[in-house]
């Protein structure tokens, strides 16, 4: 027999990971066998939540392991023990050393997977692996048969896994792994330069940049300066390692806590052991070259004439978004140093404040989140939502009461599913966040009685209470921390690996705040769990923005990262949701308003404050901000929207503020980009070639595009496809404006008098070149990494009807009732299908048409009612294989999806598969509908063709 055999890896830059094909097959079989050497915590963690899928489900599977260099883990062997429906066996007596994942599935197939990848998160996610994947084995095939033959005879051999194995075997892991400790140790002694302090005094990747760029800015005639770095990169070593460069003779280092400036102390004092240094906090007012000072402190002396502005050479302040409030103020006010560094994880505030301002928008080096875990900076996290409880029949949500909140059920349902996601280690250290203060209490005493150590922490807490506690923690002496709110930021407790949410979600910064408590590296800790309960909340579709650092606020782009899970994460981070709250996420995202007018402005106004001027469009793609598209939706255009803001602005006439809508909205929506760069180039040339055209298109596609697509393109370019309403009737833009915009002679596009008038003005021109230069950058970030096909579509991403059919080559736009579910093109070459997956409850009989899924390859369709095998409006379709027909299929799951689609690319009929069938209407009388099954190009990818079946 012949194979079709896949390479299965993980590549960073094609998003792949080995993790995704592993749960695409777990999600599907019918029963599993994966032998593999070593099995970790942390692998266990990436497959946790379908392997409980399939125990619901009755899927049985058979894991097989070894005691092979004592490296697989007794608690990821303890993890495996609470599932009824599987088998484990350890391998004693070989050295086992194979890698194979066998599913069976419903259908009499199998998949196989062999090659290097181990049951853990590194294997399935960043290291470099090779396995080669063959699909659709059936019983009888020769290669198949010799795999089961020599993984059941391994099977025999070995020992089932149970608590008493469990405990025998974690004696030899334990000593293995002191033996291993002491060779280090050994090796470390003879070594000059091997001592963990040795290696943390040098800076990291991105500290050598920042520190590059620092001093770049000091040469420029720059005092001040920003940096904004995710909590846990390193920020308080980064400051260290600049001051050491710059050798001041004073500086001053400003925190919000007596416990950050003590522990900012101690980072100093490793680096600089000869410099004096001390605390300048309440009573303790001491001396020295270095002074680590609370701001209320520093404020209150100041105010008492303790201080000359001269004082220090440099300046830095910890959580610098502080900055805005008056203590702060009075301090930036007063002293005057020769430089000031401020470094923060979340410049953006919501109050006005202008950070960046107060750094003359000097920013050093920015390291958000994601790029801080794909460094490995930080820990990987392995996220859990999981469906709050029910109580009395109704499901928590933002206005649940307080015995609801504390009550023993739910108390019970936290406790369960903390024992079950566990965390890297067999001892936990974990923070719990919750609501109100009442709740923190109760809920420790409640946990208390579950035989858990809990320390309820409030803003009411002395900071000996809190020091205390984390101390505690941090030597294993108490389980939990329960608080609300006061370890949203600036506490460093490295050893946290477990992380519970028990509060809605309000901010997604605040959100990426309490993650990041978790998110330290420690010795010994492999990975962060994050446990979050989700109700019925409204702002639950915040966790995502936050999970993925989506900050686009475009609700395709969130969806598509959902329905991604874990292909959308950094490293070996993972993101799993139980059905409900998944659920329960997407409505919340689809009832959600991501547009309103404050939160447009407040977004735009983040962006000019970090920019320090009236941002363009690109200026938002270029900080990682909010999909401006999300302007021009609103009012047409950005020009228009900071008009409507009160931005002051270079006046534009109505006529251009018109014509730059039309083109920023119908034009540049980043759907093709052959009419931006046409617009684009004739921003600043009177005529073009067409040979000027396409050598800039090349740039950007990897084929050569024709005469034809010109002419289409300066179709739409010209107006003339969009129609509008204009005296009280349809007509094109182009009509309504009386005039054209470019001409071509089938050699050169030549702007019109109107257009080059138009093009004259400074404004109307910067702000029409930013609209292309959107549109050209969101076109190829759409194709990146991704296969597109002809008249470039690009699969699996939106479109609307409007933007089919323009895509196409149609003439005009067509409203969507006369399109329907799909249409013949004026030129018979094309009829796109578009397709509802689930109707409305309401839908009438006649149009409830029951289009499905087969399989990932074939889509059963119907045509719409009264239409027989022989009816001229089906007979191209039906001989699409021999006529070239195109037929490209786009699917929505429902309507709370908008009126975009997803393209699956391009489809043809199966031979003998369509038929003659009748369908019942609202008063039972029988229909006739024809029934196709259409074979896409390409099998529909499993986490998209699993969001549309769900």
């Amino acid at each position: 027999m012949s194979y079709t055999p896949e390479l299965i890896v993980n590549h960073k830059g094609r998003s792949e990971k080995v993790l995704t094909t592993i749960l695409e097959e777990l999600s599907s079989c019918s029963s599993f066998d994966i032998a593999v050497a070593f099995i970790t915590q942390s692998g266990i963690a990436c497959i946790i939540e379908v392997l409980k899928k399939l125990e619901q489900q009755g899927v049985k599977g058979r894991i097989l392991s070894s005691t092979y260099l004592h490296f697989t883990q007794p608690n990821a062997l303890e993890s495996l023990l609470q599932f009824s429906n599987l088998e484990l066996k350890m391998d004693v007596a070989n050295d086992f050393h194979s890698k194979g994942f066998l599913f069976a599935k419903s259908d009499s197939n199998y998949s196989l997977y062999i090659g290097s990848s181990n049951l853990t998160s590194t294997a399935l996610t960043t290291n470099v692996e090779l396995n080669v994947g063959l699909r659709y084995l059936s019983e009888e095939d020769a290669f198949l048969k010799q795999y089961r033959s020599d993984f059941n005879e391994y099977w025999k051999g070995a020992v089932p896994v149970d608590q008493d194995f469990i405990v025998r075997y974690s004696e030899l892991y334990h000593s293995s792994k002191r033996y291993l400790a002491n060779q280090k140790l050994e090796i470390a002694e003879v070594s000059d330069h091997a001592s963990p302090f040795y290696q943390r005094m040098k800076p990291n990747t991105m500290q050598l940049t920042a520190l590059a760029n620092l001093e770049g800015l000091r040469s420029s005639g720059a005092n001040k300066a920003l940096l904004i770095s995710a909590t846990g990169t390193g920020k308080t070593f980064l400051s260290a390692f600049d001051v050491e460069r710059v050798n001041p003779e004073r500086i001053l280092f400003v925190v919000h806590r007596r416990t950050i400036a003590l522990k900012s102390l101690e980072t100093f004092r490793r680096l600089m052991p000869h410099r004096t240094m001390s605390l300048y906090s309440g009573a303790e007012r001491g001396r020295g070259d270095f002074l680590f000072a609370t701001i209320q402190t520093v404020a209150r002396d100041i105010s008492e004439s303790v201080f000359d502005p001269d004082d220090f050479d440099y300046i830095i302040i910890d959580e610098t978004h502080r900055a805005e409030a008056n203590s702060y103020k009075s301090l930036l006010e007063f002293f005057n140093p020769k430089f000031l560094l401020g470094m923060t994880a979340t410049p953006e505030r919501t109050d006005g404040g202008d950070i960046f301002k107060l750094f003359d928008h000097n920013i050093a080096y920015e390291i958000r989140l994601h790029q801080a875990l794909e460094e490995e900076m930080l820990a990987p996290f392995h996220y859990y939502g999981v469906t709050d409880l029910t109580v009395d029949g109704e499901t928590i949500d933002d206005h649940s009461d307080f015995n609801k909140l504390v009550s023993d059920e739910r108390v019970k349902h936290i406790v369960e599913k903390a024992n079950f996601y566990r965390c890297d280690s067999g001892k936990v250290r974990g923070l719990i966040f919750c609501s109100r203060k009442a709740e923190a209490h109760e809920l420790a005493k409640r946990l208390f009685d579950f035989g858990l150590k809990v320390v309820p922490l409030t803003g009411e807490s002395t900071e000996d209470d809190r020091k205390k506690s984390i101390d505690q923690l941090e030597e294993g002496n108490i389980d939990y921390i329960i608080t609300v709110d006061i370890f949203n930021e600036g506490i460093d407790i490295p050893s946290v690996n477990q992380v519970i949410m028990l509060r809605p979600t309000q901010s997604a910064i605040i959100f990426v705040q309490q993650l990041g408590r978790g998110l330290r590296k420690a010795e010994g800790k492999e990975y962060l769990t994050v446990i979050d309960f989700i109700g019925n909340y409204s702002n639950s579709y915040l966790i995502p923005i936050a999970l993925y650092g989506d900050t686009s606020f475009n609700k395709d782009s969130i969806r598509k990262l959902l329905v991604g899970g874990s292909q959308g994460l950094p490293g070996s981070c993972t993101i799993d949701f139980d059905e409900i709250s998944q659920a329960q996420v997407f409505d919340a995202l689809a009832a959600a308003n991501l547009t309103r007018k404050k939160d447009l402005e407040a977004d735009y106004k983040v962006v000019r404050k970090i920019i320090g001027r009236c941002p363009l469009m690109v200026d938002f793609i270029e900080h990682g901000a909010r999909d401006p598209f999300q302007f021009i939706e609103y009012s047409g255009s950005l020009y228009q929207f900071a008009k409507l803001i009160g931005e002051e602005l270079a006046s534009i006439n109505s006529l251009h503020e018109e014509v730059l809508s039309y083109f920023s909205k119908f034009v540049n929506d980043g759907k093709r980009i052959l009419d931006s760069i046409i617009l684009s180039l004739l921003c600043d040339n009177q005529s073009l070639s067409v040979s000027a055209v396409k050598e800039e298109v090349s740039l950007h596609l990897s084929r050569e595009i024709s005469d034809a697509e010109i002419k289409t393109s300066l179709h739409c370019v010209n107006l003339n496809f969009d129609i509008i309403r204009f005296q009280k009737q349809d007509a094109r833009i182009s009509d309504k404006l009386g005039f054209q915009l470019v001409e071509f002679d089938g050699k050169n596009l030549v702007r019109t008098m109107e257009f080059h008038k138009l093009l004259s003005d400074r404004v109307f021109n910067n702000y029409l070149k930013d609209s292309s230069a959107y549109s050209i950058a969101k076109f190829n970030e759409r194709i990146q990494g991704v296969q597109y096909y002809g008249q470039d579509f690009v699969l699996y991403e939106k479109y609307t009807r409007r933007d089919v059919l323009r895509i196409l080559g149609w003439d005009k736009n067509r409203n969507a009732t006369t399109i329907g579910g799909y249409r013949m093109s004026p030129d018979k070459s094309n009829c796109p299908i578009f397709v509802t997956y689930h109707k409305a409850d309401d839908v009438e009989g006649s149009i409830a048409y029951e289009d499905e899924f087969i399989s990932p390859s074939v889509f059963k369709w119907m045509s719409r009612s009264n239409r027989r095998i022989d009816s001229s409006e089906l007979e191209p379709i039906i001989e699409a294989r021999s006529n070239g027909l195109r037929l490209p299929l786009f699917l929505k799951k429902d309507d709370n999806e908008g009126i975009d689609f997803y393209y699956l690319g391009d489809v043809l009929p199966l031979d003998n598969s369509i038929e003659q069938q009748y369908m019942p209407d609202d008063n039972e009388k029988k229909l006739p509908v024809v029934k196709f099954e259409f074979e896409l190009k390409q099998p529909v990818e499993s986490a998209l063709y699993k969001y549309f079946q769900d």
